[in-house]
């Protein structure tokens, strides 16, 4: 083969495999947290996607305190829909005589839960960053 055609291999392959496109990877060193509240107060159970402009989709379970945590991820610009579903059943306490804990049933508006809906966007950048997600009450 000669080094034209070696060239334009490699131009080809190299953002299908090594994940060198532009806005689609990370220095390894990228995390993304946050809190996601409704209405001023956290949100205790759920998930987060954020929706990449390449399809990629990253997803984070919200915890109780209503954090999240994304390790690694792509950079670029995300649309980001907030998907609840029921309430998680508290399961007996780790301390004997502590009360488990509650989860009230919440209801975001529908098109939060959408990513062709939302409104929620955020910029995903190289290194450690904070994204707080805010539903406002509507």
């Amino acid at each position: 083969m000669n080094i034209t055609r070696c060239l334009l291999l490699f131009a080809i392959l190299c953002p299908a495999f090594s994940g060198c496109s532009k806005g689609t990877s990370s220095s390894g060193d990228t995390k993304v947290n946050g809190i996601v509240t409704f209405a001023g107060k956290p949100v205790t159970y759920g998930k987060v996607e954020f929706h990449l402009a390449n399809g990629q989709i990253l997803k984070a379970a919200i915890s109780s305190d209503g954090s999240y945590s994304l390790f690694k991820p792509p950079t670029g610009e995300a649309k980001i829909a907030v998907i609840l579903g029921n309430p998680p059943v508290a399961a007996a306490p780790m301390t004997p005589g502590e009360k488990p804990p509650t989860f009230d049933k919440l209801s975001i508006p529908a098109k939060y839960a959408d990513p062709s809906t939302t409104t929620l966007r955020a910029a995903i950048q190289d290194g450690p960053q904070t994204i707080p997600i805010d539903i406002p009450a509507e």
